[in-house]
């Protein structure tokens, strides 16, 4: 998922800015995007890690791996900041 992060990472700032009419607010709401992300990194890691013990490396790695390109995916078709923060939140949560 670190080529996903560094994939998106440089336009984020773009992507954010496309849907906000306050240029003031571009900082913050990119803000918000990339917490949001990391938040949801930092519950995901212990509820994946204790599925990864119970279930095994394998299987929840490939379900990562598919959550982390269906929420790439969607990241495409977000129309607000506030679903493009639901959508980082997903991504964050199978990092």
């Amino acid at each position: 998922d670190v080529f996903a992060w560094g994939f998106l990472n440089p336009v984020l700032p773009y992507i954010v800015d496309a849907f906000v009419t306050e240029k003031a607010d571009v900082g913050l709401l990119n803000g918000l995007v990339g917490a949001s992300y990391s938040l949801a990194q930092m519950i995901g890691a212990f509820v994946l890690g204790a599925m990864s013990d119970h279930c095994g490396r394998r299987p929840i790695l490939l379900i990562c791996l598919l959550m982390s390109g269906l929420s790439l995916a969607a990241t495409v078709v977000t129309n607000s900041v506030w679903s493009l923060i639901l959508v980082r939140s997903f991504a964050g949560l199978f990092a």
